[in-house]
């Protein structure tokens, strides 16, 4: 497979990143060394959350969209970024839970620091409904061909 620059994206654009499933314990064993709260590491140890069940923490959310993005990012001339970015937990992950990125380009414009440009990017990580758990606006950093 080809790798994309810059110039050869355009707006209106879109990727699909691979599937990534929230498994229990590897969400547990990540919220009690980092995110030690109730709802994320004991099924009945916030019962005014009513979640029935732990949920990911955001942080492990956020970790599970990066490995999804990993397929995308590898289809573009694509250099560390992390610029503008923007970002909505819409619902809790739940164990069992598989979900998957979908990008769209809504900008870009070349950088004053060549060889690279900008991409506004939306992300919307789907579950296996369909329903958005996270929404983010983001801006890439992409390699020019020139």
């Amino acid at each position: 497979m080809t790798k994309l620059y810059f110039e050869d994206i355009a707006i209106g654009d879109s990727w699909i990143g691979d599937p990534v499933t929230a498994e229990r314990d590897a969400m547990v064993a990540f919220a009690r060394k980092y995110d030690n709260q109730p709802m994320h590491v004991d099924p009945a140890g916030d019962p005014d959350m009513e979640f029935g069940d732990v949920i990911a923490s955001g942080a492990f959310t956020f970790a599970l969209l990066s490995q999804s993005l990993n397929s995308v990012w590898g289809r573009l001339h694509f250099l560390p970024s992390g610029i503008g970015m923007k970002m909505e937990f819409a619902k809790p992950v739940f164990p069992g839970d598989t979900l998957t990125v979908h990008v769209s380009v809504t900008g870009k414009r070349p950088s004053r620091q060549s060889p690279r440009g900008l991409l506004n990017v939306g992300e919307v990580f789907l579950d296996q409904n369909g329903e958005s758990v996270l929404n983010r606006e983001n801006i890439w950093l992409v390699r020019r061909s020139a």
